[in-house]
């Protein structure tokens, strides 16, 4: 006598193979990842957080010159992702004028080791599913694919001389700068990524090799860090920098600028971010050599809406005029809190 026994198969737990860092593009390139419209434009700043002691580089500390506040867009390509300024360094000088770009010069680079989709996995012979979720890396070509794996434990700029941190230092002070790898792995490592989709923001901490190069003078070829009168107290030997690479989506604060003239800055110092323009006939000029004051956006709105039927105008705070559809001033009533138009 034969006896048969059927059983049911019961529904397995998931298995999930993707591994950590997994970054998904959107973040970093809008949803529609074959179009640069709807790119999220990014803050980007270098912050020197750890020098060795007897460095010789009096230009390392936080808030130089050397370590501005720049707007990018990221640009993804099959081997890495890229860092490029949206706005002209010199107004007018590449004639795209003052709009946002996507063809900027390029201040950051990291490489992309893995473009991927997050999927369950299938038998590629009946093509039935499974409960194991894989990185994907067939199916789809990589520019579709959703998710990427980058490397951002090393820049591949060094030479941005106009934004970058430490270009300009190993401009003048006679040193060699090398990318470094970092992996910090560890959760409570300090080091360690910060990746916050939510609030639009990650950060990235890289290293620097830093060594002297050679100066000739008539009497042979000698360390630069020779010449900078710290000598012997001074590191005359290669070092490590750490510095963190900060990014933040751009969202409007309603924030307004203020450009510090000569009578300003007589009367309140300050520090300021120059802007120039450039006129093709002409150059650089002086009329379009603006100055505008590095502060603090304290205030909840820096404009005030004045509706005038189906239109809507908008007035600085600091000013008791304004200027209708037809561009007509007119002067505004301030009664405690609330603005009219008189």
């Amino acid at each position: 006598m034969a006896y048969a026994s059927v059983g049911c198969g019961a529904e397995r737990d998931p298995i999930n193979r993707v591994q950590p860092d997994a970054q998904q593009k959107s973040f970093f390139v809008g949803q529609n990842l074959s179009d640069a419209s709807d790119d999220p434009e990014f803050y980007m700043r270098n912050t020197v957080i750890d020098v060795p002691y007897g460095s010789t580089q009096d230009g390392l500390f936080t808030a130089t010159y050397a370590q501005p506040v720049n707007r990018i867009k990221w640009e993804i390509t099959e081997g890495e992702i890229i860092g490029r300024l949206t706005y002209e360094h010199i107004e007018d000088a590449d004639r795209h004028g003052s709009k946002t770009t996507n063809n900027g010069q390029v201040v950051a680079a990291f490489a992309i080791t893995s473009h991927f989709d997050k999927r369950a996995d299938y038998n590629p012979g009946t093509g039935e599913q499974t409960n194991v979720e894989v990185e994907n890396t067939t199916d789809r070509p990589w520019y579709e694919r959703e998710y990427m794996r980058v490397d951002w434990s090393k820049n591949i700029i060094t030479t941005a001389y106009t934004v970058d941190t430490l270009s300009m230092l190993g401009l003048y002070g006679g040193v060699q700068w090398e990318s470094l790898s970092l992996q910090a792995n560890d959760p409570s490592d300090p080091n360690r990524m910060v990746f916050s989709p939510g609030e639009g923001y990650f950060d990235v901490t890289t290293k620097v090799f830093a060594k002297p190069t050679l100066v000739d003078t008539p009497w042979g070829q000698f360390p630069s860090c020779y010449f900078y009168g710290v000598f012997p107290a001074g590191n005359c030997n290669p070092s490590e920098a750490t510095l963190r690479l900060s990014f933040k989506k751009v969202v409007d604060t309603d924030f307004e600028a203020s450009e510090w003239d000569g009578n300003r800055m007589e009367a309140f110092g300050v520090f300021y971010q120059e802007r120039q323009g450039y006129e093709r006939n002409y150059g650089i000029t002086d009329t379009r050599w603006h100055r505008y004051a590095d502060k603090y956006n304290i205030w909840e709105r820096s404009h005030i809406s004045q509706g005038t039927g189906d239109s809507e105008v908008f007035a600085h705070c600091g000013s008791d005029v304004w200027r209708d559809s037809a561009g007509t001033a007119k002067k505004f009533k301030f009664n405690g809190d609330s603005v009219v138009r008189d």
